[in-house]
């Protein structure tokens, strides 16, 4: 066997433990925290293995919830080895700086101001008014005063999530 297909033999078994521990994450929570959804997990080889477990509630997570988490999660590994290799684990929420990544978290934060970079570069800021499977409407914020802005103020902007490459919420400090 070639060192190429050696290597991606590995990271194919990588994938599959990583499969393997998002559809465990998704069935912990489910059993044990119900409001509890999974953002994104994610696994960084190099020096330090570290598997990225980020978590969320409609109403915004703690750091006592996701202790609670990351013992459950603790327990199930200790029974369990998905990886062929040692690793770190961290359970954390999004925070603040962290672009919106599933459909929920867009639902939990309509009324808030989004900063969007569609696929096209183009940068759309507005507050979200409503989310669906396929898109999100926003209300742009208005720009400054004149003939032609008076009469394209109020005028949503729908937004397919295909076309969003990246949409964090404007944190205000008003």
């Amino acid at each position: 066997m070639d060192w190429q297909g050696g290597s991606s033999l590995f990271y194919l078994a990588q994938m599959q433990g990583l499969e393997t521990v998002e559809n465990a994450v998704s069935e912990i929570l489910q059993e044990h925290f119900e409001d509890v959804f999974v953002v994104e997990i994610a696994l960084a080889k190099g020096p330090r293995n570290v598997l990225s477990i980020w978590i969320d509630t409609d109403e915004g997570i703690n750091i006592d919830r996701c202790a609670r988490v990351t013992r459950k999660l603790n327990a199930w590994f200790e029974e369990n080895d998905p990886f062929e290799f040692p690793f770190l684990m961290e359970v954390s929420s999004p925070g603040v700086g962290m672009p919106l990544k599933i459909l929920r978290q867009y639902q939990k934060n309509i009324g808030r101001k989004l900063k969007v970079i569609t696929t096209k570069g183009e940068v759309i800021v507005g507050q979200l008014e409503a989310v669906d499977e396929n898109s999100i409407q926003l209300l742009p914020k208005a720009k400054k005063k004149s003939k032609k802005a008076a009469q394209t103020e109020n005028r949503f902007v729908s937004l397919d999530f295909d076309v969003i490459r990246e949409a964090k919420v404007e944190v205000s400090f008003n």
